[in-house]
C-alpha cells in the first residue's frame, strides 16, 4: 500500500488541475489504501474530498470504504450510516443502468422489427407484381392460342399439333410459377419465425443475469424485484405476455407465470431447477401440471409449443 500511495501521488501531481473527476477517483483509491494502512485520519480527510465528486460510483465506493474503516476502528454506530448510504447509492446506480440497457435493447428491437416488416412488404409487393404479370401473360396467351387454333385447324392439322405442344410448354411454365409462389409463401413463414426468434433472443439478453449464473453453475438467487423485472421485460417484448396468459387461463398463479417466463426464456428444466432450488423431477411435474391441469392442453403438446407463439 505504501508504494501504491507513492505512485498515486505522482499520478495526481502529473494531472492538470481541471481533470477533477480523475483526481477525485485517485483520491478514492488513496482513501482505501490509508484504511488498509490504519491511517484513519488521513482516510477520513480523503473521504471528505471524494464525496464531493460528480461521479456517483466514486461516491458510493467512498462510503463503502469509510464504513469498512469505521468497522475496523470498532465504531459500528458510525459505520452503519455510511453502509446505509452506500446501499442507497448502489441501488440508484443499478436501477439507472438497468433502465438505460432496457431502453437501448427496446430501440434495437424496434429497429430490427421495422427491417423485418420492410422486407415482408417488399416481398408481398414483388409477389403481387409477378402475379399481375403472369395473369396478363396467361390471358393473352389463352386468347392467342384460341385464335391460333381456330385459324390453324382449318389450314393444317399438323400445325395445330405444334401449337398444342407450345401450349403444354406454357402450362409447364405456369406450374413453375406456382412453385415460385409456394416458395414465396414459405419465405413469409420463415420471416415470421425469424421475428419470433428475435423476440426470444431479446428476452434472453434482458434476462442475462439469470442465464450467466446458470451457465457458470452458480447459486442463482432471485429476489421478488428480480422476478418483477423479468415479468416486466416479458410483457414489453411479447405484448403483455403474462397479462394475456392470466386472462386466458385465470387459474395460473404468480409462480406458474414465473415458470412460463422461464420457458419463454428457453431455459432447460435443469436450469429451472437451479433457479427455483428444486429437483429436476419436481420442475418436470410442475410444468406438466401447468400444461394439463391449468391450461387444459393435450398430452401430445409441450408447454414450449403452447407458449411459442402466445
Amino acid at each position: 500500500p505504501a508504494k501504491a500511495l507513492d505512485y498515486i501521488n505522482k499520478s495526481i501531481a502529473l494531472r492538470p488541475a481541471k481533470d477533477t473527476v480523475r483526481i477525485l477517483s485517485l483520491y478514492g483509491v488513496k482513501l482505501e489504501l490509508f484504511g488498509k494502512l490504519g491511517q484513519y485520519d488521513s482516510a477520513y480527510h480523503y473521504f471528505q474530498k471524494v464525496i464531493s465528486s460528480p461521479n456517483p460510483s466514486s461516491v458510493a465506493d467512498a462510503y463503502n470504504n469509510m464504513a469498512k474503516i469505521y468497522h475496523k476502528m470498532g465504531r459500528a454506530s458510525d459505520a452503519y450510516p455510511m453502509l446505509q448510504r452506500f446501499i442507497e447509492l448502489s441501488d440508484t446506480l443499478r436501477k439507472y443502468r438497468h433502465t438505460e440497457e432496457a431502453i437501448a435493447l427496446q430501440e434495437l428491437y424496434k429497429h430490427e422489427q421495422l427491417s423485418v416488416e420492410n422486407l415482408y412488404w417488399r416481398t408481398r409487393a414483388a409477389e403481387r407484381q409477378r402475379n399481375v404479370y403472369w395473369m396478363t401473360t396467361i390471358s393473352l396467351l389463352l386468347v392467342w392460342v384460341a385464335s391460333a387454333v381456330y385459324f390453324i385447324y382449318r389450314r393444317n392439322r399438323n400445325h395445330l399439333m405444334a401449337q398444342q405442344h407450345q401450349l403444354v410448354k406454357k402450362e409447364k411454365e405456369l406450374a413453375q410459377q406456382r412453385e415460385i409462389t409456394s416458395e414465396n409463401l414459405r419465405r413469409m413463414v420463415e420471416l415470421e419465425q425469424k421475428e419470433a426468434k428475435l423476440k426470444e433472443t431479446f428476452f434472453r439478453r434482458l434476462s442475462q443475469k439469470v442465464v450467466q449464473e446458470i451457465e457458470r453453475g452458480g447459486n442463482v438467487i432471485l429476489s421478488d424485484e428480480d422476478w418483477d423485472d423479468i415479468v416486466q421485460n416479458a410483457d414489453i417484448i411479447f405484448n403483455n405476455f403474462t397479462k394475456r396468459l392470466q386472462q386466458t387461463y385465470p387459474s395460473l398463479n404468480k409462480d406458474d407465470l414465473r415458470y412460463c417466463c422461464m420457458v419463454k426464456m428457453q431455459l432447460s428444466q435443469s436450469g429451472m431447477a437451479q433457479v427455483m432450488h428444486l429437483e429436476r423431477d419436481s420442475v418436470k411435474k410442475r410444468l406438466k401440471r401447468i400444461r394439463m391441469e391449468k391450461m387444459g392442453a393435450d398430452s401430445g403438446v409441450t408447454l414450449e409449443e403452447l407458449l411459442y407463439n402466445f
